[in-house]
């Protein structure tokens, strides 16, 4: 799954260097690969989605041993513990989160068979037909990865030569040349995870796009155009090339219920998250350079 990232690119004769939550199952799995001389099991990949999630199992039991521990309520505690795989939800690593609900102030409430609150009323909000009265609502929803693409990208700066909205285009799957451009969308450059090369550090992607997007841009005006746009046949190729490194992450996805990885239960919900190139960052990087070392801008039209 996404979260295979940061074992893909642990290097047993390398020091550990990240030691966090984040990387705690791809860690055991390598420790425990080292002690059994077990990295050869990584050529069948079903062996490896076995191992994985043992040691998936292992680390989310650990964390709900932990909620039992410091949550004093058992119902409240009960509650809370993350009965699902590892990363299906983002974890939270504040020391102080967990004790908070051991405080005489606060309540847990659960809205997972209400699907949310009810409604915001002028004393508080009602969840399951009880209003629980406050004097203050702080909305921290944080950032979405599964509203519905219409929303991000059905606008002005998204349409297309003849008007047709990114979302649409993208309406039966993800379209692009290096997960950056699209066919019908001049001068359009975009970063992120759809058909890119996905990593733990995400800012390090972002350089990787931003070096291939600057490039591309350099060499277009080095040539006198002011348009530049992938062809549909180069996007086509792409998307072949993104195919043959595909993973199939049904199952993870699926399990994750309730989970924003699948617009929480929804078959097919398209995101951001959508058609990573599952070959890896470093592979991906190595396909950018050789692009870029013949000079000739493969499968870019270039306009005057």
């Amino acid at each position: 799954n996404f979260h295979n990232a940061a074992f893909a690119f642990y290097n047993p004769g390398e020091p550990d260097l990240i030691c966090d939550g984040w990387t705690e199952v791809a860690r055991n799995m390598a420790a425990k690969l080292n002690e059994t001389n077990g990295w050869a099991a990584l050529a069948d990949p079903a062996k490896f989605m076995e191992l994985k999630e043992i040691e998936d199992y292992r680390a989310m039991e650990r964390l709900r041993r932990r909620v039992d521990e410091i949550v004093e309520d058992p119902e409240t505690a009960e509650k809370l513990k993350p009965y699902y795989r590892n990363m299906c939800k983002r974890p939270v690593f504040n020391d102080e989160y967990l004790p908070t609900f051991n405080r005489p102030n606060v309540t847990l409430v659960d809205v997972s068979e209400t699907k949310g609150v009810e409604r915001i009323t002028e004393k508080g909000i009602v969840v399951d037909g009880v209003e629980h009265e406050f004097d203050c609502i702080v909305f921290a929803s944080g950032f979405e990865i599964t509203t519905a693409l219409e929303r991000q990208f059905d606008i002005a700066p998204f349409a297309g030569r003849d008007g047709t909205s990114l979302y649409d285009h993208w309406g039966k799957g993800f379209r692009t040349l290096h997960g950056i451009m699209a066919h019908g969308f001049p001068n359009h450059f975009a970063t992120g995870f759809v058909q890119g090369g996905v990593t733990a550090s995400t800012t390090l992607m972002f350089e990787q796009q931003a070096d291939h997007i600057a490039y591309i841009i350099k060499e277009a005006q080095t040539r006198g155009a002011t348009v530049v746009e992938p062809t549909a046949e180069a996007e086509e190729d792409w998307i072949q090339t993104v195919r043959t490194y595909s993973v199939d992450n049904s199952t993870f996805t699926t399990e994750c219920t309730p989970g924003y990885y699948n617009s929480e239960g929804e078959p097919n919900g398209r995101s951001f998250l959508g058609d990573p190139f599952w070959g890896g960052f470093y592979e991906l990087t190595e396909l950018l350079e050789n692009w870029r070392s013949t000079g000739t801008l493969e499968g870019l039209v270039l306009e005057k």
